[in-house]
């Protein structure tokens, strides 16, 4: 129902139009993804030293650990350098200046609290430069020959912009994207990087930030494979293992009981393994058994459960330096609900039907519930923009919502049934309200605004509810 409603998925791939060889059949699109810009225009656009140090620290602090999983001391050192360069009148036209863009307009997307730094700009003149920086990142990218001179800074450059694509509306460059960045990543060997952790101690970190950004690209290309059945990265076709290093000075991330740099993407890598062994091998159209999907179910609970306990239960404290362990255990919360969602969603419609598949159904309404209650909890409002956030959100909606319509209503009360249908409204309106650029939230709303239509309408038409008519007329 996602695929139908959202344009996503097989869907989107197979029941689209044939190909095209006019190009004047595409309709042009509203937002130009990036244009040519001259390095010494590029230089013209930068902030201020201390605004650009300002959006860095934000974004190590608050975004790092989420999108990007840069090095912190490796970002310091070459923006330290940069400026340092650029302050004599020497700054080099190189992919540093891409990836330093990169940062600076995810950074600005992201612009909350900057106003109570001194000589900030306000939030909408940081909108504003959000999008120009994200096209001045693209321009040095393709400028410095991201594309034919591939290398690991290139690499980072687009998956540090993965967050932009989305908030500046250039959603359909995403996928695009991903494709060239595991040519970038097989182009740079990062498929080759296999265990060895031995060398230099600047090899060894260079080896392992190889291992981030492949992991990244490889999790984001198995996210898709219940929606697809198609991937274009198979376990067989490379020999990386998980990254290992973390910022933290003398912490392995594969002996560390606490939150660290590396949690939130270890848990998608690890997440996304249990999801391409479901769904990896399967054909178009074709669906897991309920065997392998119950199996699937339980690994990734024991997952969960093996996440350190600030990650389950955060505090509300924001240590200076430390990320935001809050926003980072709340969208590890839906990520992890959402792909129990996905696991178990081929068989989410029989379970209101057939009780042979009742665990599916307990594991979609929680994962629901789950996604909305920490949507209720608090989220910045940049982070709901985002395709994937909104994906889940409308999910969700749509799990409730037929959960609703479909199975029987002796399974609730009246003051639960008017507590899901406010629930599915309040959820409504704030699709409405996101303004996300990929048009999913705006689709979605209609739908379940729909699904909820057709719940009401059934209830009020039923026997039980005209019997309770004619009683209270009565009395």
């Amino acid at each position: 129902m996602e695929e139908a409603a959202l344009g996503i998925g097989q869907n989107r791939r197979w029941h689209g139009e044939a190909l095209m060889d006019d190009p004047a059949q595409s309709s042009a699109s509203n937002t130009p993804w990036f244009s040519s810009v001259a390095f010494s225009d590029c230089l013209s656009e930068l902030p201020t030293r201390h605004q650009s140090h300002i959006l860095l620290e934000a974004y190590c602090d608050r975004l790092n650990w989420i999108f990007g999983c840069l090095h912190r001391v490796t970002l310091y050192r070459h923006h330290a350098t940069f400026w340092s360069l650029h302050e004599q009148g020497k700054a080099e036209d190189s992919m540093t200046l891409a990836l330093l863009f990169a940062v600076l307009s995810v950074s600005a997307f992201f612009f909350e609290d900057y106003q109570t730094y001194p000589g900030m700009p306000n939030p909408g003149e940081m909108e504003i430069l959000a999008h120009k920086w994200f096209d001045l990142s693209l321009a040095t990218f393709f400028r410095c020959e991201g594309m034919t001179k591939p290398t690991l800074t290139a690499c980072n450059t687009i998956l540090a912009l993965f967050p932009a694509f989305n908030l500046s509306g250039n959603t359909p460059i995403h996928a695009s994207m991903m494709q060239l960045l595991i040519g970038i990543g097989r182009s740079t060997n990062l498929h080759l990087l296999g265990n060895d952790n031995s060398g230099s101690p600047e090899m060894i970190l260079k080896r392992d930030l190889g291992r981030r950004a492949w992991w990244q690209i490889v999790e984001g290309e198995w996210h898709f494979l219940p929606y697809q059945r198609f991937t274009s990265v198979a376990p067989h076709q490379f020999d990386t293992s998980f990254p290992d290093f973390t910022d933290e000075e003398g912490v392995l991330a594969s002996c560390a009981k606490d939150v660290h740099s590396l949690s939130f993407l270890l848990t998608c890598c690890h997440s996304s393994q249990i999801m391409y062994d479901l769904y990896g091998k399967l054909r178009p159209n074709e669906h897991p058994s309920y065997e392998s999907t119950l199996r699937a179910s339980e690994r990734l609970d024991g997952l969960s459960n093996s996440l350190p306990e600030r990650l389950k239960e955060p505090t509300e404290d924001i240590v200076p330096g430390q990320p935001n362990l809050v926003l980072v255990s709340r969208y590890l919360a839906m990520m992890l609900a959402y792909r129990s969602y996905l696991i178990h969603r081929a068989f989410f419609v029989k379970s209101l039907r057939e009780k042979t598949y009742e665990k599916s159904r307990t594991a979609c309404v929680n994962a629901a519930e789950r996604i909305l209650y920490v949507a209720q909890k608090g989220l910045p409002s940049a982070l709901i923009r985002l395709w994937n956030t909104t994906l889940w959100l409308v999910s969700a909606g749509i799990v409730l919502s037929l959960d609703l319509l479909l199975s029987s209503k002796q399974q609730f009360n009246e003051s639960d049934l008017m507590l899901q249908r406010q629930r599915l409204a309040d959820l409504v309106n704030l699709l409405f309200e996101v303004r996300d650029k990929s048009g999913i939230a705006v689709r979605g709303a209609k739908l379940i605004s729909h699904l909820c239509s057709i719940e009401r309408q059934m209830t009020a038409d039923s026997p039980a509810t005209r019997l309770q008519g004619r009683v209270l007329s009565k009395s």
